[in-house]
């Protein structure tokens, strides 16, 4: 997607996929436990935002933050992926049904 102009950097793209796969409500079980990222996601949260984010909305029952990070990273690379196999990512669409799901 960055090839494509959708992402200035490839760390934006973990950083949405995080926010994807929280504000889509992925829960536990439909997070890979193997890790495939290339980025650890800590260094993508410098602030320490990304890591309160995540304890205000999931209970991590014990789970490392940045380790559930890395997780939902995946999952939500993994939805963009699914939509953008036609060539053409509908953001609004991502940003809609994320919406849906919090109503």
């Amino acid at each position: 997607m960055k090839e494509d102009g959708y992402l200035a950097e490839m760390t934006d793209g973990y950083r949405l996929g995080i926010a994807l796969a929280l504000s889509m409500g992925a829960q536990l079980d439909e997070l890979s436990a193997e890790n495939r990222n290339f980025i650890a996601v800590s260094t993508l949260d410098p602030t320490g935002e990304i890591a309160a984010a995540i304890r205000m909305l999931v209970n991590l029952e014990g789970q490392s933050v940045y380790g559930y990070a890395e997780r939902l990273a995946d999952w939500g690379i993994k939805e963009m992926q699914t939509r953008f196999k036609g060539g053409f990512l509908d953001v609004a669409s991502l940003m809609n049904t994320a919406a849906e799901m919090a109503t």
